[in-house]
């Protein structure tokens, strides 16, 4: 019980300093601006919180896991860099979350060694805190891919993994098309998903 608790502690605070790394990457290296998309996005958040939103702006006003999130931030702390950035590391870091708890089971040195190759990538340093969708597609497909993974261990409360699984999905659909990318992944784990489903308790006919 002893050891248990000590890994507790450590994980949890692998997660915050690989986590604080982000935000202090950010203020020390932050690269700039993409110049479009992201611009576009702070933009359109913005005309929400002025009560100016339209549908009718451009195909960016339709990512709304992107935009609700970028506009309440804006709304609680005002429309700066930290407020557009917030959002976004917020995501990163419920991501490396459930990186974490995907390696159940596993020694700790690989728990801790996906979450820092996970959150020291270059790409998620990058995007961890820009305006930009990858982020939000990034947790949306690992909320999804964790329900799976439970799922196939034949954990119970599967109307929660069903939810999970749902939710994940939606999230990245309304952020970003791109998800679309990992469709043949979900479909070749499905069967084995369903099949458990109808051992446990009977949801899909």
């Amino acid at each position: 019980m002893r050891a248990e608790k000590i890994e507790r502690i450590v994980g949890w605070s692998l997660l915050t300093v690989t986590c604080a790394f982000a935000l202090v990457y950010w203020l020390a290296g932050f690269p700039g601006f993409w110049g479009s998309d992201d611009l576009w996005y702070a933009e359109n958040a913005a005309s929400i919180v002025h009560g100016k939103f339209s549908l009718a702006r451009d195909l960016y006003v339709f990512r709304w896991s992107v935009l609700f999130p970028l506009a309440a931030s804006f709304a609680v702390f005002g429309i700066n860099d930290v407020a557009g950035a917030l959002p976004f590391l917020i995501a990163t870091s419920l991501t490396a979350y459930l990186v974490w708890l995907s390696c159940e089971g596993l020694r700790f040195l690989y728990k801790a060694l996906a979450v820092c190759m996970f959150m020291l990538h270059t790409w998620t340093l990058y995007n961890a805190v820009m305006m930009m969708p990858d982020s939000i597609v990034a947790l949306g497909f690992m909320m999804s891919w964790f329900a799976l993974h439970r799922t196939r261990l034949g954990e119970d409360k599967v109307l929660k993994w069903i939810a999970l699984f749902s939710g994940g999905m939606w999230l990245s659909v309304l952020a970003k098309e791109s998800i679309i990318l990992y469709l043949p992944y979900f479909s070749s784990t499905k069967k084995i998903c369903f099949h458990v489903l109808r051992l446990q308790h009977s949801y899909v006919p």
